[in-house]
């Protein structure tokens, strides 16, 4: 496979799910790190198959994300998802959910304008080649 393709492919996917699957933008980028020493990414989406199903409880969510590996050796996840809920209730949903036992979280309303979140989610995979991807639908 050629690796350069496949992160094209990879940006593409970032950019545009959401507008051709729901017609509209992202609302929120967040960005996940692991309480504990997550080094695997089977570990890393079992993980957030629990926390996608526990939001999926409370409100309509998709998304793309990203786990790789940090200059650390542990994996953290970058990600651009769709809510209908509004910025603090995600926010309080990440903190029951995820900071509660998960790790540290940071999350931002999604402004096409402000910075270009596709290259954002894969600027570090440029560094190596140890990266995966899915799609939060694809977990529940």
């Amino acid at each position: 496979m050629n690796i350069s393709r496949f992160k094209e492919g990879l940006e593409e996917l970032v950019r545009n799910y959401s507008i051709n699957r729901y017609g509209r933008d992202w609302d929120y980028c967040f960005r996940l790190s692991f309480k504990y020493d997550v080094r695997n990414f089977n570990n890393c989406r079992r993980l957030m198959k629990k926390l996608w199903k526990k939001f999926k409880n409370e409100c309509l969510v998709d998304g793309v994300y990203i786990m790789e590996y940090g200059e650390n050796g542990k994996i953290h996840v970058h990600g651009c998802m769709i809510c209908d809920l509004s910025n603090s209730s995600v926010e309080d949903l990440f903190k029951k959910y995820w900071g509660s036992g998960g790790g540290v979280f940071w999350l931002e309303e999604f402004d096409r304008d402000k910075e270009n979140y596709n290259l954002y989610m894969t600027k570090d995979n440029y560094k190596n080649d140890l990266f995966d991807y899915d799609l939060i639908s694809n977990l529940y």
